[in-house]
């Protein structure tokens, strides 16, 4: 009984794995099929064989072993497989995609799938009757090679069906495993049936030389797991997708054996993404946190297979550390060796914010926990811990608990920083006599300060979220609600005063635009118009002594300088003769005895002319005294400081100074005018940025250039630069630049701004 006995003997052969591990005589073997003969189809059908035999590419015979190794059955009919072709077989067992069964010679490895759509990886061996011209194909499942009894793990992924999971083989990319998520993806209507045993070509559509195909060969090259973000897929019927993904290579005695493929839609993001670019900042942190929600989910899915920097690690939910990844060794300092088997709680003395019995019912209850703990680190550093506790079943059915730890420790003291700046701000606010709140764009009360709600009949609270036009009735049609909406409407400030409307008192009123709505500052001016109101009744007598006074100083002003400079000349001159001929007079030896009398008229004369020299002076205005010096020196003498300040800040300053001539400055104001420019470049880059200082002659001109590398300055922004008050700044006071150029003036020189998408630079040019 040749099939029985024989195929028994090469199934039992190849189970053993000798066809890899001793040469196989493939003409030997022809040889001996030669020597047997087919016995009846009975016997055939009783052995425990996996075989198909067939006849012309037809089936004609089957062993059981074959159906019991598909799931299939004789006593079905749609389970009849005598009398189908070779390629119906294939296409039943999902194997036509790597080879069809009538071109394999000799032996062929790769998979076929069960009834029930199990992958199973066999080898396949044909052997060639040429008596019967029939051909025997067997099929013998590879040892320890089934996925659910070696990848558990990502047997629990593919069940939960959060993300689109599927697993390839390795290199031939068949899908073996996938969940309906990962399938929902793709353009046609997918589902284990219609998918399983497809290349990953037949899958993904266009995917040869697409970037998906890119990350694939990228993880197969490295053999390390690759996360891409939003990766572009251009041939999708219902347009360009993205998607996040994850490629997990999974080893095998050492090579790559399969790839996990795990998916999550991104498109519905990324086009949300570009039309966020777009809008103001409140939609933009949304963007951001949703973009962080899901990349917190990603990293929960890295995490289980040791890809996140963060620190991962299971434990018995009744007992000690199973699993450590690497980020867990950096963030604790544990070595894997160190923790298994401990118990956490204990060896990171974790401060939960309640007891650990009530955590652990929590978990037994939801299956899940997070919150804020304390654990101390190897060295004794306490960490402040973001954590998340998620409880999973492994296949034994305990509950292990994977934990999964962001150390926030410098998070939260930036957040108290800031707390503590907020407070400090609203301290200063509150403790100012003057009136300020904000209203947002829908007119309500966002902050108030107890002068203002106190000021109206209320305290802050009692006003907060309420719209000031239904709770103010008598303000609607004033100058203050036309004020108000005008500065609201047009981004544009405005000061005015008014009375008579809140209270009996008068008011300084200053409005500015903000991004939430608009900021109102008002000062109680009631003492100072009622000072104003007594100047005004006096005014005509004030300035009428005011201007006689005036008139008084500046006739005796012009008369000194007119009269200095009308005898100087003309007195001068005889002067200068008397005292020539007194010279001459006393050089003669007959007035000798009158030298005395000659040298005392002599320095009485010059007496007198210095003291028309000092009445010249006052015919002359007087100018503000500058020191000549060199800009380039200033420049160098306060670039210390400012180098300083860009390592603190991360940005990076270059000068470039030229020798320049020297200039009447004042070295003083052109520090400040220095500093004010480089602070408002540095405000302007990112962390890394480079800002550039410069001095240089150009034609008749000493130039002062400070260039940044920020977004430039938009054509509505630039036209207002200067002005007092205004800013961009969420906490600038607008006035950096105002004192800039108010310098700039002093010295009689000008300020020239270049500015586009690559930076700004501010010249400053003076006059030689």
């Amino acid at each position: 009984m040749f099939y029985k006995g024989f195929l028994s003997c090469i199934s039992n052969a190849m189970s053993k794995d000798w066809v890899t591990r001793m040469p196989f005589d493939i003409m030997n073997l022809k040889f001996i099929l030669g020597e047997y003969k087919v016995k009846s189809k009975v016997d055939i059908l009783n052995t425990e064989d996996s075989y198909i035999v067939s006849s012309h590419n037809i089936v004609t015979e089957i062993g059981n072993g074959f159906l019991e190794l598909t799931g299939r059955s004789m006593d079905e009919p749609m389970d009849n497989l005598i009398g189908k072709s070779l390629v119906e077989i294939g296409e039943m067992l999902r194997i036509n995609s790597q080879i069809l069964l009538e071109n394999i010679h000799n032996y062929y490895a790769g998979y076929i799938f069960t009834k029930f759509l199990e992958p199973r990886e066999v080898n396949i061996s044909l052997f060639y009757d040429k008596d019967t011209n029939e051909q025997i194909y067997t099929f013998v499942e590879k040892p320890n090679s089934r996925l659910d009894d070696k990848l558990s793990f990502v047997k629990q992924t593919l069940l939960d069906n959060i993300v689109g999971a599927a697993i390839y083989s390795v290199p031939d990319s068949i899908m073996l495993r996938v969940n309906q998520n990962y399938l929902d993806f793709h353009d046609s209507p997918f589902n284990e049936e219609t998918s399983l045993g497809l290349p990953i070509s037949k899958i993904i559509t266009g995917y040869v030389g697409t970037e998906s195909e890119v990350v694939t060969n990228t993880a197969l090259e490295t053999g390390k797991t690759s996360y891409h973000r939003e990766i572009r897929l251009n041939k999708f019927a219902r347009g360009i997708t993205y998607w996040d993904t994850i490629r997990t290579p999974i080893f095998e005695s050492g090579k790559i054996k399969y790839m996990l493929l795990t998916t999550t839609e991104a498109t519905e993001r990324v086009l949300k993404n570009q039309i966020i670019e777009q809008q103001n900042e409140i939609i933009i942190q949304q963007k951001q946190e949703l973009i962080q929600q899901q990349k917190e989910l990603l990293n929960r899915q890295k995490n289980m297979l040791d890809l996140s920097t963060e620190a991962i690690f299971a434990w018995d939910l009744n007992g000690g550390i199973i699993y450590w990844n690497k980020g867990a060794e950096l963030m604790y300092g544990y070595s894997c060796e160190e923790v298994i088997g401990h118990i956490s709680q204990d060896l990171f003395k974790t401060l939960y914010p309640s007891n650990i019995d009530n955590i652990k019912s929590i978990l037994k209850r939801d299956s899940f926990w997070n919150g804020e703990i304390e654990h101390t680190r190897k060295d004794g550093k306490k960490l402040l811990v973001e954590t998340r506790h998620q409880v999973i079943l492994n296949e034994l059915g305990h509950k292990i608990v994977i934990e999964t730890n962001h150390d926030i420790t410098g998070r939260n003291w930036m957040e108290e920083e800031l707390d503590k700046s907020q407070r400090l701000n609203t301290e200063i606010i509150e403790s100012i006599n003057d009136g300020f709140f904000y209203l947002s764009k829908e007119w309500r009360f966002i902050f108030i300060n107890n002068r203002a709600a106190n000021n109206m009949g209320y305290e802050p609270h009692e006003l907060l979220n309420i719209n000031i036009w239904d709770k103010f009735l008598h303000l609607k049609g004033s100058q203050i609600e036309n004020n108000f909406r005008y500065v609201m409407s047009e981004r544009e400030s405005i000061q005015f005063e008014l009375s008579g409307i809140l209270t009996d008192r008068y008011y300084e009123y200053n409005v500015y635009p903000t991004s939430e709505g608009i900021s109102v500052y008002w000062i109680d001016i009631t003492e100072k118009k009622a000072k104003e109101k007594e100047l005004i009744e006096s005014k005509e007598e004030v300035m009428k002594n005011r201007m006689d006074k005036e008139m008084a100083r500046l006739d005796k002003l012009s008369l000194v300088g007119a009269v200095a400079a009308g005898i100087g000349h003309e007195v001068r001159n005889p002067m200068t003769t008397i005292r020539g001929y007194l010279q001459l007079l006393g050089s003669k030896q007959e007035f000798s005895k009158y030298n005395s009398q000659f040298a005392l008229m002599i320095d009485e004369l010059d007496r007198a002319n210095s003291i028309i020299t000092e009445f010249l002076s006052l015919a002359k205005d007087r100018v503000v005294e500058l020191k000549v010096q060199s800009l380039k020196e200033i420049v160098e003498h306060i670039f210390p400081l400012i180098q300083a300040d860009g390592l603190v800040t991360d940005k990076y300053i270059q000068m470039e100074l030229e020798e320049v001539s020297e200039i009447p400055l004042d070295e003083k104001e052109i520090r400040q005018l220095i500093l004010n420019f480089v602070l408002n470049g540095s405000q302007a880059m990112s962390p890394g940025g480079t800002m550039k200082i410069r001095t240089f002659m150009e034609e008749d001109e000493i130039v002062l250039s400070v260039e940044d590398d920020g977004k430039g300055i938009t054509p509505e922004v630039l036209g207002k630069i200067g002005t007092p008050f205004f800013t961009t700044k969420e906490n600038g006071t607008g006035l950096g630049l105002a004192v800039c150029y108010s310098i700039v003036a002093r010295h009689n020189a000008k300020i020239e701004i270049e500015t586009g998408t690559t930076g700004t630079t501010f010249f400053v040019r003076f006059r030689k």
